[in-house]
């Protein structure tokens, strides 16, 4: 009887420990790239980006490769809403809306885009992408529950949730590439087996948000760098598409904070040019 004891709680022992020894994983991802350019495609931007002032954004979250992820429709439109912030408030954009989930397909590529453009009359498109990775890792500590039926000691678990949040700024016409900003996060939480999948979706939001803020801030920043590298004449310098920029009848639109406006930007992007050719000749 008693050897029979000693085994039965060896036994428990060693689910207790096997259990405790598991590690857990999972990663839900979407990728610009990927929708934009599936195999096959061509993608390849045209020599010439033309931009007519004030533009007209849409912003969206490229089609995701899980099934089961933990972001829903509601979570997405209000990170993209935030996201939109940083465009809603210059002169510069005549609008900018949330482009509906349903509206992108996997693999959809320019010409999914195109006729989102031609729907929506839209000139830009943010695409959104994200990467976020779980690890769950067994905790050294033990919580103890009493019951009526005993005591239960449960393994604590450590989390991690990386994520990171990217937007790319495409000109639908040209297919080209303007600019990109990129926010992370990671959520560090200990949870029990019994609430793991609690806290892990729970992780999974925070890392999000907290992603979502970085982004905007550096995206606010990457605008900023854009409209200055928009007087050179290329999209992002030596080697890129050349950048013509010119504004709608009536437009005398202006960054604010100081910055030049883009009417401003155009005329001594054309000024370089000109002393440029100038300097050829003589």
């Amino acid at each position: 009887m008693k050897t029979r004891a000693i085994l039965m709680l060896s036994v428990i022992l060693l689910a207790v420990v096997t259990l405790g020894c598991a590690t857990r994983q999972k990663s839900i991802s979407s990728n610009a790239f990927e929708y934009l350019y599936p195999e096959g495609s061509d993608g390849t931007p045209e020599n010439t980006v033309s931009l007519e002032l004030p533009l007209r954004v849409g912003v969206a979250f490229a089609p995701g490769t899980d099934y089961q992820s933990t972001l829903t429709a509601a979570h997405q439109s209000d990170l993209l809403e935030r996201i939109a912030g940083s465009f809603r408030d210059r002169e510069m954009v005549e609008r900018i809306e949330v482009v509906p989930g349903h509206y992108l397909t996997r693999g959809g590529g320019f010409e999914e885009m195109n006729r989102i453009k031609t729907a929506l009359g839209l000139d830009l498109i943010v695409l959104v992408s994200y990467d976020q990775h779980q690890f769950t890792d067994p905790g050294l500590s033990s919580f103890t529950y009493l019951t009526v039926v005993g005591a239960y000691i449960v393994k604590g678990s450590k989390q991690d949730t990386a994520t990171m949040v990217d937007a790319a700024v495409f000109d639908i016409e040209s297919k080209a590439l303007l600019f990109r900003a990129a926010g992370e996060s990671n959520v560090k939480n200990r949870s029990t087996g019994m609430g793991e999948d609690k806290a892990w979706r729970k992780a999974s939001g925070e890392g999000f948000d907290e992603a979502t803020v970085a982004l905007v801030a550096n995206l606010d920043e990457a605008l900023e760098q854009f409209t200055v590298q928009a007087a050179s004449g290329t999209v992002r310098g030596k080697g890129t598409p050349k950048l013509s920029v010119t504004a709608s009848p009536g437009y005398q639109g202006s960054l604010g904070g100081g910055a030049a406006g883009w009417a401003e930007i155009a005329a001594l992007a054309t000024l370089l040019a000109g002393g440029m050719i100038l300097r050829r000749v003589t």
